[in-house]
């Protein structure tokens, strides 16, 4: 029975794509988690265990049992490895340490991230290709890449059987709950990749470069922008003191921000102005938040819908994912303070909802009005 290859972990977080230095020669990427633990790969489709080679970071080889859809196709046979599984791992997921003909069914745990072998952070160094599998090859002396009964015969790429991530995998938006990159030189940027999600539809520029495991490292505090008139930091709500006033143009460090709305009509937040903290009310008319949450900040900031449904998009014009009723919220994690060609500020989020008692999270984009909903967080 013909299977799509999908993405095996909850999160696809790309450390080194293929031009990263020290995967020169090959198609290989370096995936792991969100945080620093070890997660697991669940098998991309049907597929049985072919070689093992323990002295090079446990490194496991895997084919297909049945024919696979590709993105780039339909193929008979499709094969893939990874690497850094630590012997713990391994002696777990394969009792007595018996790897060779195990078989996994799609969606199964197969292989975990590690830091065996030459690996500097828990991660899995994957690869895939096309046609049954022979051996590994080696270049730049230590990086294995695969080879196959059509390694020299593939019109793919460049006459080789092995397969670029993006032409590997499809991209399920409903089970992976963020997409996000660390690999950070210009010379080898992943975000180059466009993807095929597994309905069809493609999206560029997927990965969001800078935004991973360290998030307190990249964030900065949620800020509000004043962009006319002024505003007027207080003691308390509604009749404090004034302790300070924010003219156009400058912006204030938010700590809280409050959904009730006040006496005044206002929903009102907390914030530090220069070195001044004191109370404000948010008019999104002559303000707006911007920047990264971090979890240095501790915020848990959310978006609530007022009015009109809102659609998710893989990215500020990429592909549709979901649509958010009315009255509902989204979690934040980036607002942007460039406004796009659209004439909106865009909004990076995450929802979460439950079809036929299925838990289904979506991550991407939204625009930002102002007129149909506002900022607010709970937790405090």
């Amino acid at each position: 029975m013909l299977q799509y290859s999908k993405f095996g972990m909850t999160t696809l977080h790309i450390t080194a794509g293929h031009q990263y230095p020290t995967h020169a020669g090959t198609t290989v990427v370096d995936v792991c988690g969100i945080g620093s633990g070890i997660e697991p790969l669940n098998a991309p489709f049907d597929c049985k265990a072919v070689a093992w080679d323990p002295a090079n970071g446990n490194t496991i080889v895997f084919q297909n049992t049945e024919p696979v859809i590709l993105p780039v196709g339909t193929f008979e046979n499709v094969c893939f490895r990874c690497t850094h599984m630590n012997d713990s791992e391994l002696y777990s997921l394969f009792p007595g340490g018996t790897v060779i003909g195990k078989t996994f069914s799609q969606g199964d745990i197969c292989y975990y991230e590690g830091t065996a072998g030459n690996a500097q952070g828990n991660h899995i160094h994957m690869e895939f290709a096309i046609g049954s599998y022979q051996s590994m090859g080696v270049t730049n002396g230590t990086n294995k890449y695969l080879i196959t009964d059509l390694s020299n015969s593939s019109p793919i790429n460049n006459g080789k059987a092995n397969l670029y991530f993006p032409q590997a995998v499809f991209i399920d938006p409903t089970i992976t709950t963020e997409v996000i990159s660390t690999d950070g030189s210009s010379s080898y940027y992943t975000n180059q990749y466009t993807f095929t999600l597994i309905n069809g539809l493609t999206a560029t520029n997927y990965y969001l470069s800078q935004y991973g495991t360290s998030i307190s490292a990249v964030s900065t505090d949620l800020k509000m922008k004043f962009t006319s008139l002024s505003g007027r930091l207080r003691t308390s709500k509604v009749n404090g003191n004034t302790v300070a006033i924010i003219y156009s143009g400058e912006e204030l460090t938010i700590s809280t921000m409050y959904s009730n709305i006040e006496s005044d009509n206002y929903r009102w937040a907390y914030g530090i102005f220069h070195s001044t903290s004191g109370y404000f009310q948010y008019d999104p008319e002559i303000m707006h938040p911007y920047g990264r949450i971090g979890s240095n900040a501790g915020m848990k900031l959310k978006m609530k819908l007022e009015s009109t449904p809102a659609a998710i998009r893989v990215s500020q014009t990429g592909s549709y994912l979901t649509t958010i009723p009315m009255g509902e919220d989204v979690d934040i994690d980036e607002l942007n303070d460039s406004m796009a060609s659209d004439g909106y500020r865009w909004v990076r989020v995450r929802y979460q909802k439950t079809i036929n008692g299925n838990t289904y999270n979506y991550a991407g984009w939204m625009q930002y009005d102002p007129e149909l909903m506002y900022p607010h967080h709970n937790n405090y």
